[in-house]
């Protein structure tokens, strides 16, 4: 039911924004070239409603999509304005490159210009049953490896989603942007220290963790919980430990790792887990509620509550 009130207040937006963009040269040029569509678009765990601009020729650049579920809270909070809304929008379109349709067919069609821009993306695979339907992905345990091209043009971070499509107008298997993104992303994981900062949290149904605990991401610090797909940089970990390692994915930008023998209760990594994620992330950025392991035998992320890690170790 709240979907329908926020699409409803997306379309009066989007009613009502034409006559702020006509105020300025570029605002009517946005008009004239664009045919303005309010759509619920499946994003990382969550479905949400934006105003989307559709080029209405090939030489027109794509303008990003408006999402316009925060304004809707606040306005529903009577923090904000509707008119404040309409500025903020007019103002961000205005101010927003645009993405070059031509140079982005470039990238779908010619997979030489795209391949050195792909990432792998970790997303969990129950929250993203619908949206998995219709992208590439391969799953690891209970989550998703989706693949994203990296724009070199328009908005900062600028990324489409690879599909089907994209494979077959690049004629490769699913095998080989795995091991292209993979690749890719080898050039940018890091781990670094990070000291026991769960134990600051304090909640009566998380137990303490005094354990040696290090990030694992991507040097942008961007999508980078993927990191943990990378075999050849877990194995390095596994080495440096001396042992095998739990995992706790704090989002889907990084990962923690900790050393086995540093963990008495899996259940105290589940707890802590869950309850960060409910109080400190955002639900687009949620990862799973509970921790896995490698297994540095079988090269592999598993449940950490369903494997004994200890048994492969002599």
């Amino acid at each position: 039911m709240e979907r329908q009130h926020i699409t409803q207040f997306a379309e009066s937006i989007a009613k009502e924004l034409p006559a702020y963009l006509e105020q300025s040269a570029e605002g009517k040029k946005i008009l004239e070239n664009s045919t303005i569509t309010v759509q619920n678009v499946l994003k990382n765990n969550v479905t949400l409603t934006g105003i989307h601009f559709t080029p209405k020729d090939f030489e027109s650049g794509i303008k990003p999509i408006v999402y316009v579920d925060d304004f809707y809270k606040a306005y529903k909070n009577n923090q904000i304005t509707k008119k404040e809304i309409l500025r903020q929008i007019s103002d961000c379109l205005l101010n927003q490159p645009v993405l070059p349709q031509e140079k982005l067919a470039d990238l779908i069609f010619d997979y030489e210009k795209a391949k050195s821009r792909i990432i792998p993306v970790l997303c969990n695979t129950e929250l993203n049953t619908e949206r998995l339907k219709n992208i590439v992905h391969q799953e690891f345990d209970d989550l998703s490896c989706i693949y994203k091209i990296f724009l070199p043009f328009g908005p900062k971070n600028a990324s489409v989603t690879v599909t089907e499509q994209f494979l077959n107008n690049w004629n490769i298997t699913i095998e080989d942007i795995h091991k292209q993104a993979i690749a890719n992303l080898d050039r940018s994981c890091f781990m670094e220290q990070i000291g026991c900062f769960l134990n600051s949290i304090s909640h009566s149904n998380i137990g303490q963790l005094d354990a040696p605990m290090f990030i694992v991401s991507a040097h942008n610090n961007l999508l980078g919980a993927s990191c943990i797909l990378n075999t050849q940089f877990m194995n390095e970990i596994a080495e440096g430990f001396g042992e095998d390692f739990y995992i706790l994915p704090s989002s889907i930008h990084e990962c923690i790792v900790v050393p086995e023998s540093a963990v008495t209760s899996v259940e105290d990594l589940n707890n802590m887990i869950t309850f960060i994620n409910k109080e400190s992330v955002e639900d687009e950025e949620i990862l799973s509620n509970h921790a896995y392991a490698y297994d540095s035998v079988l090269e592999k992320i598993v449940d950490a509550s369903e494997h004994d890690l200890g048994e492969y170790l002599e």
